[in-house]
């Protein structure tokens, strides 16, 4: 399965490799991601997260994590995410599909 390298700052050789959102870990797959937000100082943009006027510096770590979402799911995601605009919405969103289809 392919993943995505994230560092988490444990020691200087350790780095943590994020598995893709697939149909079927989206629960174990939250956990690592928010924990991987929190680490990475973006988890803020998410809950409670931030309107489409946010500060430049909210921004930049808005679009951070967005990225980091868009990067981190598999493709047949991409779809009901691509048009989200903030980190929340698309958090919102994935949750949602996976809650209401049991992904």
């Amino acid at each position: 399965m392919f993943g995505i390298q994230f560092t988490i700052k444990m020691a200087a050789s350790d780095k943590f490799r994020l598995p893709k959102l697939a149909a079927d870990n989206y629960h174990t797959w939250s956990i690592r991601a928010r924990a991987a937000l929190v680490q990475n100082g973006c988890w803020y943009t998410i809950k409670p997260g931030y309107s489409e006027e946010m500060k430049d510096k909210e921004e930049k770590v808005d679009n951070k994590a967005l990225t980091f979402l868009f990067l981190i799911g598999e493709d047949n995601c991409l779809d009901d995410i691509s048009e989200s605009k903030t980190a929340r919405e698309t958090w919102t969103t994935l949750e949602e599909m996976h809650s209401k289809f049991r992904l």
